[in-house]
């Protein structure tokens, strides 16, 4: 199987938000991009032995211009973490939505997030 791109996470984490309308999309892509990067931070501080190879470059990073192809971009993880940078990014999109984050299913995204990535459910 192929590496998983950008566009599949941004379709995936659109799914769960229910925000498929593709013209006139409620959360824009640019955000859904910045939350991955994010992503990959969190996941170096909670698995450095995941940028071993990497530990003197820069942490790898997606381009968050609204004109980039995502479908051309790899996901900056090892697929076996596809599903926990979903969870991680739609649980971010939606803690700015959410007045009751801390008790809503924004945090049980989140949390989900190092849950998997640390060998958890």
């Amino acid at each position: 199987m192929a590496r998983r791109s950008v566009a599949d996470l941004l379709r995936r984490v659109r799914e769960v938000l229910q925000d498929q309308d593709q013209d006139n999309y409620r959360y824009a892509t640019t955000s859904i991009v910045a939350y991955l990067n994010d992503a990959v931070f969190e996941a170096r501080r909670l698995r450095p032995d995941l940028f071993q190879y990497r530990f003197e470059d820069d942490v790898p990073q997606v381009d968050e211009n609204p004109a980039t192809d995502y479908s051309t971009v790899d996901m900056p993880l090892p697929d076996q973490y596809f599903s926990a940078c979903v969870d991680f990014c739609a649980g971010r999109v939606e803690l700015r939505d959410d007045e009751f984050a801390t008790d809503g299913r924004a945090m049980t995204f989140v949390n989900s997030f190092s849950q998997k990535l640390m060998g958890g459910a």
